[in-house]
């Protein structure tokens, strides 16, 4: 089964790109920041005399700037995914969506098994009630007359 993705929702996409961007952005500056204090304070405890680690943000300020520069580069990352889904909803409004090939799953197989069965099902209980057909019934009413 083919189906063609002709339009990209906008909103859907935003939403969850945000969350998304945001996520990884706020993890990946968290664990930057963590490493970076590390290194500086392993430098500052090789060199000896200073006292860098006094100079230097602490965690409570990291996290504060973790969390706006996670929030700018969601924005950002955001704006850019934006583009990209109105660039591809214009492009297939001219050329085509995208058509995938889906498999089909055992869900369909089985829908058209169930629909099959409840044909015989009917065929059966019609054979067995002794409906007749509108045919049957004129050649029964003829025989009598």
């Amino acid at each position: 089964m083919t189906i063609t993705i002709n339009r990209i929702p906008l909103v859907p996409v935003l939403k969850i790109g945000f969350m998304i961007y945001f996520l990884m952005a706020f993890i990946g500056l968290l664990l930057y920041s963590t490493i970076i204090l590390s290194v500086i304070g392993t430098i500052g405890s090789l060199i000896g005399g200073l006292n860098l680690p006094m100079a230097m943000p602490g965690g409570g300020s990291m996290i504060f700037i973790g969390l706006f520069g996670a929030i700018f580069i969601a924005i950002i990352y955001t704006i850019l995914t934006m583009i990209v889904v109105l660039i591809y909803n214009a492009a297939s409004s001219f050329a085509g969506g995208i058509e995938v090939d889906v498999e089909s799953s055992e869900m369909d197989s089985l829908r058209e098994r169930v629909n099959s069965l409840h044909s015989d099902m009917i065929e059966l209980q019609n054979q067995n009630t002794g409906l007749i057909t509108p045919e049957e019934d004129n050649e029964t009413v003829s025989e009598s007359q």
